[in-house]
């Protein structure tokens, strides 16, 4: 999968990223960890800190 992705250089569309996602199987955090990933890597100004929620 990442041999694929590599390939551009252009970040990945959010489409893709779900496909991705299906196709892996992903689990909740594990999708939201790579949703996470790329974005960031698409340019996106994210703080982690303002995701989280306190308990």
């Amino acid at each position: 999968m990442w041999r694929a992705f590599g390939r551009t250089t252009r970040p990945l569309q959010p489409h893709q990223v779900e496909g991705a996602i299906s196709a892996l199987q992903l689990d909740e955090f594990d999708a939201n960890e790579l949703r996470l990933r790329a974005a960031r890597e698409a340019g996106w100004k994210i703080d982690p800190s303002m995701l989280l929620e306190e308990a």
